[in-house]
């Protein structure tokens, strides 16, 4: 099942296979108590992933996120997980958690590295890093570039 908010996530979290918050209103933080009110924030997203044990694919696209929440490195069934044309930083270590992942695009946002644990999943086929300032120098890169060929977008 595919849903785009996080309220139908919620109410059909075991059914649940996409989660497709591309450009979400969903995820701008309304707690007026939040530094974030008013602009992208995790506070919500967080809750509802704790739910969804069977998600298969995430897309957080498009949502002026710098940062992604720890939940998402719990999604043990994540096959595909898009989260360009965001602001990260950087990609977090725990990323090394999800196993079953196949394709992620990471592509158009602020990230000068990748994290080594990328090389340590043995189901990555597919890695969109355009837009990005890694390096071509970047160690993690150069050895995705050998264990993905064509399946390495930069």
């Amino acid at each position: 099942m595919r849903v785009s908010t996080l309220v139908e996530a919620v109410r059909n979290a075991t059914r649940v296979r996409v989660l497709d918050l591309q450009a979400s209103a969903d995820l701008q933080c309304r707690n007026l108590m939040c530094a974030k009110v008013g602009e992208a924030c995790l506070c919500r997203l967080s809750l509802v992933l704790e739910k969804l044990a069977k998600v298969e694919c995430v897309d957080l696209s498009r949502n002026g996120l710098d940062t992604l929440p720890e939940g998402l490195w719990k999604l043990t069934n994540l096959k595909e997980l898009n989260v360009s044309h965001n602001k990260l930083p950087f990609l977090d270590e725990g990323i090394g958690q999800l196993r079953s992942l196949v394709s992620v695009s990471v592509s158009h946002n602020a990230l000068s590295g990748l994290p080594g644990v990328l090389r340590d999943l043995e189901h990555l086929h597919s890695l969109d890093v355009r837009g990005n300032s890694i390096p071509s120098s970047c160690g993690t890169l150069a050895n995705l570039k050998v264990k993905l060929g064509e399946g390495l977008v930069y």
